[in-house]
Parts: structure tokens; C-alpha cells; sequence
């Protein structure tokens, strides 16, 4: 995938909140930063947002978010909603083929539409004169 998506959660307030931070867990966990540190985001404004990038890999379907909202002064506030990855046309970009006595060898890359590679199990079928 190698997409990306930004969580923005609100606090709903008649006052001006600017402070506390906000953790977003993707499917139950903690989004982290490259070294494995939660990713604290600061409120402003009653305003918290992340950009999180997709991994590569993630298969279409609908992915879990939550927003925990985490300050001193008051008590821990959670929202949660999903957002839905959707299934992509993957193609066979064939690299080589190779034709001897009565067989024939074909090697190709198996990628998304984003030219990523399809992970899983997956079965290709190829036709020769449309048989």
C-alpha cells in the first residue's frame, strides 16, 4: 500500500482545549514512531491529527481506529470508527519466459495496482491461445 491517511479526532468542548495529547491505536494497537515510541500528538485547538501510511501488505478490508485522549486534569476520553481499505486489480507483470523441449517456465511479479507486491497465497493462471 505505502498510502496514506490522516486520523484527525476532535474534542467536542465549549472551551478552547490546548493541551493533553492524543494516541491513535489502528486495530487495538498503539501507532508507534520508527524507534517503537508511542506517537504522542498534542491538542490544539480541540484538534489532534496523525498521518498514518498503510503498510505494505494490508489486505481490503475495513481497519480499526481509535482516538484516546489523555491529560492530567481530566479523565480519559476513547472514540473509535473504522475506515475500509478496498480491493484492488492486481496484475502478473511477466519477466521472463522460457520455452524448453515440451515445457514452458514463466516468472513474473504479482503486484497491486500500486505496483506493490500481493503477499498471501495466490493462485495465476495462464492461457495459451485462450485455452
Amino acid at each position: 500500500m505505502d498510502e496514506n491517511i490522516t486520523f484527525t479526532a476532535k474534542l467536542n468542548s465549549k472551551y478552547e482545549i490546548n493541551e493533553g495529547v492524543m494516541i491513535f491505536k489502528v486495530n487495538g494497537v498503539t501507532v508507534k514512531d520508527k524507534n517503537n515510541k508511542p506517537i504522542l500528538v498534542n491538542v490544539t485547538k480541540n484538534t489532534a491529527s496523525l498521518v498514518f501510511t498503510i503498510p505494505d501488505g494490508w489486505s481490503a478490508k475495513s481497519i480499526k481506529v481509535s482516538a484516546v485522549y489523555s491529560n492530567k486534569n481530566y479523565e480519559r476520553l476513547e472514540n473509535k470508527t473504522t475506515f475500509n481499505i478496498i480491493k484492488t486489480t492486481p496484475k502478473f507483470n511477466i519477466t521472463n519466459i522460457k520455452l524448453t523441449n515440451n515445457s514452458i517456465s514463466v516468472k513474473g511479479k504479482l503486484v497491486d495496482e500500486y505496483g506493490h507486491y500481493v503477499r498471501g497465497i495466490n493462485g495465476v493462471v495462464i492461457k495459451i491461445n485462450s485455452l
